[in-house]
């Protein structure tokens, strides 16, 4: 292995990992932000509870004798429940927009009419709490039963639920992250490899003096 080619897997290998730090780094920055009451940020703890929640409704999925998807809570949706009385879940058929048996009829009844709109994702405050914190989240997860537009309001924080909504995130922007540390990669290895070639050249002869 040349010098040059051993310099430049190095140069290639640090700004990867500079580019997982950064991403860690902006990420706790613009949560910090937000639980600071920032506008353009804001949010709070429980916000971070939206991905937990919806996994617990997931798994509780279950199919019935006759083909049809029921929620059926699992021992830690039913304890998160118990946990907090107020926390209410819904799931919809993607295609159909018809609620899964087993969702909360309270839930179910107030966001009917967003379902409708087919959204990417959902915030929202159910008529008679405060408009902020936002409280309700929502959005399309795939599920072994297919695709369901997963809802859940008044989840709690948990201390888990930090590393959880990271790695959601880092998920959702997987091929961002992918593509920009291949073509930066590649940017610095020829940039290191060529910045490097006149050092490989092999010095001059000096001509003696007739």
């Amino acid at each position: 292995m040349t010098r040059g080619s051993s310099l430049a897997r190095r140069t290639v290998g640090y700004l990867v990992l500079a580019q997982i730090f950064a991403f860690v780094l902006a990420w706790a920055i613009t949560l910090a932000l937000g639980l600071a009451g920032v506008e353009r940020f804001t949010q709070s703890w429980d916000e971070l509870a939206a991905y937990r929640a919806a996994n617990l409704v997931i798994d509780s999925l279950k199919l019935d004798e006759t083909g049809d998807v029921h929620i059926v809570p699992t021992t830690q949706l039913d304890s998160e429940v118990r946990r907090f009385p107020g926390f209410k879940f819904a799931a919809f058929d993607f295609r159909t927009k018809t609620p899964v048996a087993g969702s909360s009829p309270e839930l179910v009844a107030r966001i009917m009419n967003i379902i409708e709109v087919s959204p990417t994702h959902a915030h929202f405050v159910l008529p008679g709490d405060p408009d902020t914190p936002t409280r309700g989240f929502m959005g399309p997860y795939r599920t072994p039963y297919g695709r369901f537009q997963i809802a859940s309001y008044r989840a709690k924080f948990r201390w888990e639920d930090i590393f959880l909504s990271m790695r959601e995130d880092l998920w959702n922007l997987a091929a961002y992250l992918v593509a920009a540390a291949l073509l930066s990669g590649a940017t610095a290895w020829l940039a290191v490899r060529h910045g490097l070639t006149p050092c490989a050249a092999p010095p001059p002869k000096w001509r003696g003096s007739t």
